[in-house]
């Protein structure tokens, strides 16, 4: 009787802990995507166009967007030419961008690997904008892209993104991929979906990378 209780209470728990990270995903606006097929534990989804507000750090990938949500939240907190807030959204992504370029740092120590790597920090845009419609950031760091329709490899995983879990799922992702022969191209990309606040167990994150890809018919 008492295994049945404590399974009661786990089940109780589990069910909870599912419902408020649904409360609080659904607080924000989330990419339209369209599921084409199912690999394991990998879709091949593809995104519509959308509009990135980007910035870009010289720091490591984990760290990468804290550096960069400062700027960011600037431009959607009021630092823009109209001087409104743009609706925040989901995910805030992250991208390697490799440069040949010397990168001036101000931390004391830090290693060769990780400085040669630039990497791209975007916050996704509401789609009640355009690129003609959308305010002009203040911070001159950031820029706006409009980013064409891809179909995308996509990996999701639960907590936190330290580099052995990214590195951990990003191999899941890759690995599938060809044993499934299906062909990628270009860096992969981080995505999380929740704010640094949000506790660790109601987080959600992917690791993306661009295929190609036909959908079979049917």
């Amino acid at each position: 009787m008492k295994i049945i209780y404590i399974s009661i209470i786990v089940i109780a728990v589990l069910i909870t802990i599912r419902v408020l990270r649904w409360r609080f995903a659904s607080r924000v606006e989330r990419p339209t995507t369209q599921v084409l097929a199912t690999y394991g534990d990998i879709q091949i989804r593809t995104f519509k166009p959308q509009i990135y507000a980007t910035v870009t750090v010289s720091w490591s990938e984990t760290t990468a967007p804290s550096q960069a949500f400062r700027i960011l939240a600037g431009f959607i907190f009021w630092g823009n030419t109209s001087s409104t807030k743009v609706p925040m959204t989901a995910p805030v992504v992250t991208q390697k961008k490799p440069t040949s370029e010397s990168i001036s740092m101000t931390a004391p120590v830090i290693s060769q690997s990780v400085w040669t790597w630039l990497y791209e920090v975007s916050f996704l845009m509401p789609d009640s904008y355009t690129m003609d419609t959308l305010p002009i950031p203040d911070d001159s760091r950031i820029s706006i892209q409009q980013i064409p329709q891809k179909t995308r490899a996509v990996v999701t995983f639960d907590w936190y993104t330290s580099a052995e879990r990214i590195k951990k799922y990003r191999n899941i992702l890759l690995t599938q991929l060809e044993e499934n022969n299906i062909t990628y191209s270009g860096e992969t990309i981080v995505a999380q979906y929740n704010d640094p606040w949000t506790p660790r167990f109601m987080r959600t994150n992917e690791i993306r990378v661009e295929v190609d890809y036909v959908q079979k018919s049917q």
